[in-house]
């Protein structure tokens, strides 16, 4: 049992083509509270869309886990005072691409394009799984309380154009 407080939500993907999105309200005070949205597979293979907290100001940044290689990518500074942020992963076949927004309206992206193909059970160096994942997260690893809100869920299967 974890001494720190966490919480997931998830949900099975079901299709190559789909979007998962949240509203989130979230105030962390420091790098040890962090919430999110999440592409799953295991604990040592996942994407996760996440907010906290550095000295510098309130960011969102993409962790990538890929069999326990850990990447960042550079943390995007919201204004300080956001109330709510939507957060977006929006997956076509083999790529994913996270995206947020701050107005509900424009939808920016975080962080590069990345390989979905690390989310499977072909490339999963043991510990396999039943397949990806889609959810949200929070959490407090000062143990001191803090929490996240979840608006709502929304998963959504894409069609594409067929070429000809």
């Amino acid at each position: 049992m974890s001494k720190y407080f966490q919480g997931l939500l998830a949900r099975r993907q079901q299709s190559l083509n789909c979007d998962f999105e949240t509203e989130m309200i979230f105030s962390p005070k420091h790098l040890n509270h962090i919430a999110g949205l999440l592409v799953y597979y295991n604990y040592d293979n996942h994407y996760y869309l996440k907010m906290s907290r550095a000295p510098e100001g309130l960011f969102l940044a993409v962790n990538s886990l890929v069999n326990r290689e850990l990447t960042d990518s550079e943390p995007v500074y919201l204004e300080e005072g956001t109330a709510s942020v939507r957060l977006r992963a929006q997956i076509r076949t083999e790529e994913l691409q996270f995206w947020y927004s701050t107005d509900g309206d424009e939808f920016r992206p975080v962080g590069p394009v990345l390989d979905m193909k690390n989310i499977s059970d072909e490339h999963i160096q043991g510990n396999g799984f039943t397949g990806s994942m889609l959810g949200v997260n929070c959490s407090d690893l000062q143990g001191d309380g803090c929490r996240a809100e979840f608006i709502y869920l929304s998963y959504r299967e894409c069609q594409l154009p067929v070429s000809k």
